[in-house]
């Protein structure tokens, strides 16, 4: 073994730096390492922040830095700052590959990856929405039908009418069909490699992806609908009254049971509650901005602006959806709509009857007019089935049920009445501590 001492050491270094080659070597790796540092260091924003002082409401922010920088970029200086970008460069951006922006990066943040392990890109999860549960979403609806008819009398029967029996023989049919129709975990496990489709944790962590997706979302919507219908009743009525036209038009499926089913061909029909749930989502979107991404690499607009890789990006739904150049909320285009401020339950069932807008609007529309279901590429595949539960669970409430909130003994509602939304940054939650009166109709 050799042995040094600090002297040798000092020898060493003396006679390796009075070397020019190696003296030369060392400067160009200094300078080049440090043009890698000043390149790879995230560049700062020439953008307007937008704030609102004493509010921490980012509805305003929205609303007021759109109207200052209509045609550009601005920034909305919120918990996880994002660039607000203008609807005209939407179809820019909207089909960009995950190369570029990346709708993974920010749901691993927004789910924060690192703690929860959801959020990752779920391959298999997406694929086995956009193709087998789409494609199979008539097969689905007798036994969500079916399924939502049961869970509502289990559910609402302990609290309002304990003093009746459980019904008997109640029981969720589930209908084993060739090929796996209606079996998720099935569709899922079609699009799995082969070698990941024996492990737990790859299963374990598609379900929770697609459970976050799905669950919460679709059941926040039909929250807020259910408040919508006890704050502004003299909807009821009329959804009520096209359910039964439908019915009588179409007829209906009646299973072994006895009990009716819409067919899958009345659901489309049901204009007035696809408007009523679409103006319920305009009011308590789950976000005010939409088509988020995460820059992957620099990306430059049209509008002559560049963002860095690492950018955080959005578009103002919250504004589009009120604005008057989105023809649906423009009086002139749509002049039985009452004002982008209130809530107008037949906005769109309106809309849609004036001749070329039959398909617009729609509950599951994905447009730069409608922008609650995001953009391109990532616009959510699921939104069809959704829009599906959601209608059967409210046909189930208005054909069966009576609601109202507490208290409210005439059933005249009034948005006094009706529970606050709770902002979180750019998310909008309904009030889950809000108590509502349901009774079972009288026929």
């Amino acid at each position: 073994m050799s042995h040094y001492t600090i002297k040798h050491l000092e020898g060493i270094s003396a006679i390796t730096f009075r070397s020019p080659l190696i003296l030369g070597a060392a400067g160009l790796l200094l300078v080049a390492s440090f043009i890698r540092f000043l390149l790879s260091r995230p560049k700062k924003l020439d953008l307007p922040i937008v704030e609102v002082p004493g509010s921490s409401d980012q509805r305003e922010a929205l609303l007021q830095g759109t109207a200052q920088y209509p045609d550009s970029p601005f920034i909305i200086k919120s918990e996880w700052p994002i660039v607000i970008l203008p609807v005209s460069v939407i179809n820019e951006v909207k089909s960009l590959p995950e190369s570029k922006v990346s709708f993974t990066l920010e749901t691993k943040q927004l789910l924060a990856y690192e703690h929860t392990g959801v959020g990752d890109d779920a391959h298999e999860v997406l694929q086995a929405i956009k193709i087998d549960l789409t494609r199979n979403l008539a097969s689905t609806l007798d036994d969500m039908q079916e399924e939502i008819k049961a869970r509502a009398a289990e559910l609402l029967r302990p609290i309002l009418e304990q003093q009746l029996a459980k019904e008997k023989n109640e029981k969720i049919r589930r209908d084993d069909v060739a090929g796996g129709q209606g079996i998720m975990i099935s569709w899922m496990l079609k699009h799995t490699p082969e070698h990941q489709r024996a492990s737990a944790l790859v299963l374990v962590k598609n379900q929770m992806s697609l459970s976050f997706a799905s669950i919460d979302t679709t059941a926040s919507a039909i929250v807020a609908a259910i408040y919508d219908l006890a704050t502004y009743p003299e909807y009821i009525q009329p959804l009520r009254d096209e359910i039964q036209q439908v019915m009588d038009e179409d007829g209906c499926d009646i299973d072994a049971d006895g009990i009716m089913r819409f067919k899958k061909a009345s659901i489309p029909k049901l204009w007035k509650l696809d408007s009523f749930m679409k103006e319920s989502q305009r009011h308590t979107p789950s976000m005010i901005s939409t088509a988020n991404r995460i820059t992957t690499s620099a990306l430059t607009l049209s509008t002559g602006h560049t963002l860095p890789k690492g950018t955080r990006f959005g578009f103002p739904a919250w504004v589009v959806h009120r604005s008057p150049n989105t023809p649906v909320f423009n009086p002139a285009k749509n002049p039985s709509s009452k004002l982008v401020t209130e809530f107008d339950g037949l906005r769109f069932y309106n809309y849609r009857k004036i001749p070329g807008n039959e398909n617009k609007q729609q509950f599951v529309t994905a447009s730069p007019e409608s922008l609650n279901f995001g953009q391109g590429t990532h616009a959510c595949p699921g939104r069809f089935f959704a829009s599906n539960e959601i209608k059967v669970v409210l046909i189930e409430l208005l054909k069966n049920w009576d609601i109202r909130f507490v208290g409210d003994y005439a059933g005249t509602g009034g948005i006094e009445r009706r529970p606050k939304n709770v902002l979180h940054d750019l998310l909008v939650v309904s009030d889950a501590e809000a108590e509502l009166e349901f009774r079972r109709r009288k026929r």
